[in-house]
């Protein structure tokens, strides 16, 4: 864990710093500070398009329609519950990405209570990346406000994230009829896949997957996923050695059941040879694209 606390930079700032270091390390985010009192109760829209996430996946806001017609972009024919599959993916990576940038920044665990969280849905500027047309994202805005230090803190982070997600989860089961425990299990491939990213570019890569391992494997926890796990995938490119480590999933996310008719390389419906003879290959496909770039 990286710790800008050591060098006494006071907690507002530690977060504002963690903040720069998302909008630099992975432009395709957005997470922002600002002002969220007055969001406090309200259902619709508060400013500059912001709701709080507490009600924004709610049926009578309408957002949530928009959310999910975003999603048939990833493939042709997919159902309400692919739909609801993929957004619930989006979603939750998006904003585990936020909060556990915080988290390895700083060791101390942000406020995420949905009524204090606000988010917006937004046109990414393709002219910040390289990036294909009508790409959307979900912008997190934040008071800034952390959470008490204690001795528990990845316990913390736990009840604190799943009590965010749980009325996202609850208003798409509602709208689409997609199970909660199917949608856990792809939120917590997405929180493993965001402690996984987040450290291996903050070089705390194997403390990293302790805590996501942590989290999800936490009994009792709507997170428990006893198939998730991560793999190193080792290769030789050209004589050279080549490894990357991947999470592999334990929720599905139904793309097998859309026009494109296959799975994904990690698709959890795939025996453990056959993921690592597709991630190999990716391994190999990847390093050599680098090597011509």
């Amino acid at each position: 864990m990286v710790k800008d606390r050591q060098s006494g930079i006071p907690a507002q700032g530690e977060f504002a710093v963690a903040i720069a270091w998302l909008a630099h390390a992975f432009p395709q985010s957005a997470f922002s500070l600002g002002p969220v009192d007055k969001a406090l109760g309200e259902e619709g829209p508060v400013r500059d398009g912001f709701s709080p996430a507490s009600s924004a996946f709610d049926v009578h806001v309408g957002q949530i329609d928009t959310y999910l017609a975003y999603q048939t972009r990833f493939a042709e024919g997919m159902d309400e519950r692919t739909r609801a599959a993929h957004l619930i993916a989006l979603y939750s990576h998006q904003f585990s990405a936020a909060v556990v940038c915080v988290y390895l920044r700083t060791g101390r665990v942000p406020d995420m209570d949905p009524q204090r969280i606000l988010i917006r849905f937004e046109a990414v500027d393709r002219s910040e990346m390289a990036l294909p047309l009508d790409v959307w994202r979900f912008h997190i805005r934040s008071s800034g406000h952390v959470l008490p230090a204690t001795d528990d803190s990845l316990g913390v982070f736990h009840d604190e994230i799943v009590a965010h997600l749980r009325p996202v989860i609850d208003a798409l089961k509602r709208k689409t009829g997609f199970s909660t425990a199917a949608q856990w299990r792809l939120a917590a491939d997405s929180l493993a896949g965001a402690f996984l990213d987040l450290g291996q570019a903050l070089g705390c890569e194997a403390e990293a997957i302790g805590m996501a391992l942590a989290l999800v494997g936490r009994e009792g926890s709507p997170l428990a996923s006893p198939a998730l796990r991560f793999e190193t995938i080792k290769t030789v490119v050209d004589g050279r050695p080549v490894e990357k480590t991947f999470r592999l999933r334990g929720g599905c996310c139904l793309f097998y059941r859309t026009a494109q008719n296959r799975f994904c390389d990690n698709c959890v419906l795939l025996d453990a040879d056959s993921q690592r003879s597709r991630l190999r290959d990716f391994v190999r496909g990847s390093s050599l694209q680098r090597r011509e770039e």
